[in-house]
């Protein structure tokens, strides 16, 4: 009864962080675990859902709360608190929590009620922090003066976000701490939420360093000296293409994987990009780069829209090199002699001609025409498979970006042809190409 008598909104925060004690309880208090035996949370969801994600806002970067081990993992390295909102005491809040609602989640749940169930949730978390803050003494607010396009950027929203409500919390200017909920949705009830500072109940940040980790930056200029048609891609924009890689892998269930490399492709008409990020030993996110490419061209007899996912690179589906050989059109179709086609397999994807539907197609990520197609590359053209710069073919292949698999063949014995006996493998070979829609409907400054 005493929180609920004290429960209030306050729109004046102290700069200072919470103990770190503070901090784990308000996580916990927000979406933490409260029994062990059925994986019950301290908030209610529908079915059991459990579909809001609990991203964490503060100084050091952008977390995801991660409520069976009470551990917080590093998603983006980079402040990213002022863009949750417009009032001038965003910036210096101690702490801002983002509420991300996956429909995927809620399969239970009637497709029609998921958007309001979701809210429901939502509701909930906030509540509990309003309530955990009036316990402590902290201060806490709700509002809604929010950049919606500035969070679709920043946090990966699909679409335009509608904001539901925000709210601040933390430290009052007189008080010893601060917390601010923020809340918002979009087309998956994308929430966020604002807070003070916080962390503490057994929790810790991941490191931001780990055995290798060192070397990344490393790693980007040599992929800046090595690959032509590269983007400048805005800090802003990579953030929000890592919650979409996020989001494609917590679907089909390959989060959490540290210490790999991925190849995210953005299909979009509007973008046509392919970005090669690392998961890092200590659960952060490093991009390396990006460079233009050419997906499924619709509207053609046998091309394919690429399918969207994430897909493994592995020895079930074994690449080889081109031949370099011409076609009846005079076009190297797999670019010059002795370029690598990396191959993912039969994969069923949607048909751009005739009636639509689907069927399977064979899902390839290669080099394509020099003279005639990689000048092109940036627009939509392909039948279907991922056409990237000859110098990114070149990189992949040269520093084992997706080899994980073969790798790991090779140190067990196996002989493998395609495996160069030049290369230098990097710290972090991974085996997944994940390609996304951003939905984007219109062109981005920095795309060709």
């Amino acid at each position: 009864m005493s929180a609920l008598s004290s429960r209030q909104s306050v729109r004046e925060f102290s700069p200072e962080p919470l103990p770190e004690q503070v901090r784990s309880d308000f996580l916990w208090a927000a979406g933490g675990i409260n029994r062990h035996d059925l994986d019950g949370r301290t908030a209610p969801s529908a079915m059991n859902a459990q579909e809001v994600l609990l991203y964490v806002a503060m100084p050091q970067g952008l977390f995801l709360y991660e409520p069976k081990p009470h551990a917080l993992r590093l998603v983006v390295a980079s402040d990213v608190r002022r863009v949750t909102g417009s009032q001038d005491f965003v910036d210096t809040a101690p702490l801002d929590l983002v509420f991300v609602a996956d429909h995927a989640r809620m399969r239970l749940v009637p497709a029609a009620q998921r958007e309001a169930y979701a809210h429901a949730t939502d509701g909930a978390m906030a509540q509990n922090v309003y309530l955990y803050c009036a316990s402590e003494g902290l201060a806490t607010v709700i509002r809604a003066w929010v950049d919606r396009d500035a969070l679709a950027r920043c946090y990966g929203a699909a679409g335009r976000p509608s904001i539901a409500v925000v709210a601040d919390g933390g430290c009052d200017q007189a008080g010893p701490g601060c917390v601010s909920p923020l809340l918002t949705e979009s087309r998956r009830a994308f929430c966020l939420l604002t807070a003070g500072a916080l962390m503490g109940r057994w929790v810790a940040a991941a490191p931001t360093s780990a055995v290798g980790d060192e070397a990344l930056p490393g790693w980007s200029e040599q992929f800046a000296r090595e690959v032509d048609r590269r983007l400048d891609v805005p800090r802003a924009d990579q953030r929000r293409y890592i919650l979409l890689l996020e989001q494609a892998l917590s679907a089909d269930a390959l989060a959490g994987s540290a210490g790999q490399s991925f190849v995210l492709v953005d299909r979009s008409p509007q973008v046509q990009a392919a970005m090669v990020l690392v998961r890092t030993q200590a659960g952060g996110w490093h991009w390396l780069g990006a460079a233009a490419v050419s997906t499924g061209k619709t509207g053609r007899f046998k091309h394919f829209l690429s399918p969207l996912g994430a897909f493994a690179h592995s020895l079930d589906n074994p690449d080889f090199r081109a031949e370099g050989t011409f076609n009846k059109h005079h076009i190297r179709g797999y670019g010059l002699r002795g370029r690598r086609v990396f191959d993912f397999g039969w994969q069923l994807a949607e048909r751009g001609w005739g009636d639509g539907g689907t069927s399977k197609m064979r899902l390839q990520m290669h080099a394509t025409d020099p003279r005639v197609l990689e000048p092109r590359l940036g627009r939509v053209a392909s039948e279907g498979c991922i056409r990237i710069p000859a110098t990114l073919n070149v990189f992949l292949d040269d520093h084992g970006v997706l080899d994980a698999d073969y790798e790991a063949a090779a140190a067990g014995g196996q002989r493998l042809w395609i495996l160069k006996a030049s290369r230098q493998t990097m710290p972090w070979p991974g085996r997944l190409m994940v390609i996304v829609d951003s939905q984007a409907v219109e062109r981005p400054a920095w795309s060709p």
